[in-house]
């Protein structure tokens, strides 16, 4: 576990994501009003609480081949 700055989150996402190689993991970022779920090549990032934006990234997750019982980022 490591903290990024609030202000950097978006750039740290955009690089993870592009060094990220395929395959069944992420990074989850998350803070008191927002969840960022970094997968190779695709990121989603929605507002706590936003069960559709929730939705949207577990489904990723399932395409990938995360297991089920690690898609359980922090909400």
């Amino acid at each position: 576990m490591f903290e990024v700055p609030a202000a950097s989150a978006g750039l740290f996402a955009e690089r993870l994501s592009t060094a990220l190689t395929s395959g069944p993991w992420y990074c989850d970022l998350h803070d008191a009003d927002e969840t960022i779920v970094v997968f190779a090549g695709q990121i989603f990032r929605y507002a706590r609480g936003d069960q559709h934006g929730r939705e949207s990234a577990e489904a990723h997750a399932r395409t990938v081949g995360v297991p089920e019982v690690q898609i359980d980022w922090p909400e």
